[in-house]
């Protein structure tokens, strides 16, 4: 299933169709990066979340990683903090 495909579909429906597709797989289904980054975005930034520039998909992944940590992670903030520290004195 494509990316464009999962527009109308939660990560729980997700799982129920793949896990339809092999009942007796004891495992998770495979997910690719892709689905992976498109469930964690909106999820945790939002469905209506978006970048207001022409970028590309790796630009754009690095942006929704970038959001999703700076509002999830405390370790990354303080990581962020000493990182723009340093370039406030280049």
């Amino acid at each position: 299933m494509a990316v464009d495909k999962l527009k109308d579909i939660s990560f729980t429906e997700w799982l129920k169709l793949e896990n339809s597709k092999d009942p007796d797989n004891i495992l998770p289904p495979e997910l690719d990066f892709e689905k992976a980054i498109y469930f964690l975005k909106n999820y945790l930034l939002g469905e209506d979340w978006y970048v207001n520039y022409p970028g590309s998909a790796k630009q754009i992944t690095t942006d929704i990683v970038y959001d999703i940590l700076k509002k999830y992670s405390k370790k990354f903030r303080k990581e962020l903090k000493v990182y723009e520290k340093e370039q406030e004195k280049k």
